[in-house]
């Protein structure tokens, strides 16, 4: 959490290419481990629920994914699995393709 807050606290200008990275290095922090404590294991699950209630209609995710694929700090996109990648990476060739066609008929 401290690092979420620092790295959005650093931006001059937080964009929206960093909610997806951040939400999901947040959920992964938030596994339990053997040496939580019940207390730190009930604070992990509440902060885990509410980040899971969050960015998650379809709609939400493939713009927040795509943000973070065209920012060149993200642009592995490594907090997705190879399908989500694939599938977000297809969509912006499929979107430029169709901006390339666009321009073309203006020329």
């Amino acid at each position: 959490m401290k690092d979420a807050t620092a790295l959005m606290s650093e931006e001059s200008k937080p964009t929206v290419s960093l909610i997806a990275p951040i939400n999901a290095q947040l959920l992964q922090n938030m596994t339990d481990t053997i040496s939580d404590s019940p207390m730190i294991h009930e604070i992990k699950n509440a902060i885990k629920t509410d980040l899971l209630k969050r960015y998650n209609s379809e709609a939400e995710k493939k713009i927040l994914h795509t943000a973070s694929a065209l920012d060149p700090r993200f642009k592995g996109l490594p907090f997705l699995t190879q399908e989500e990648r694939l599938e977000i990476y297809r969509g912006v060739t499929e979107e430029a393709a169709s901006l390339e066609v666009i321009s073309a008929g203006f020329m």
